[in-house]
């Protein structure tokens, strides 16, 4: 899975997005994952967004064979650049 967020979009997306630099390039082999870490640049609490939570607890479906806490990243060596989410989620899945 590839997320290219060089130029990325916020607020009303995909038609009516925000442009926003954001300068990122995300990889990995899980879409759980890539969306987590997605979340997290974003400065969304990826616990808030139903599809990312609930990915890691399906046992039906078995999307993800391990827990957000093992990921590794390196979030320490990148911005967190504060995303708006579209206006239904505002006050929703914020930090």
């Amino acid at each position: 899975c590839i997320v290219d967020g060089i130029l990325a979009g916020e607020k009303e997306g995909p038609m009516h997005h925000l442009t926003k630099a954001a300068g990122v390039i995300i990889g990995g082999f899980n879409p759980v994952a890539v969306d987590y870490v997605a979340a997290q640049i974003m400065g969304f609490d990826w616990k808030k967004i139903p599809q990312i939570r609930e990915g890691f607890k399906s046992e039906h479906w078995r999307l993800i064979e391990y827990n957000a806490e093992n990921i590794q990243t390196n979030f320490e060596d990148m911005p967190n650049l504060k995303f708006n989410p579209t206006g239904g989620w505002v006050n929703h899945i914020e930090k």
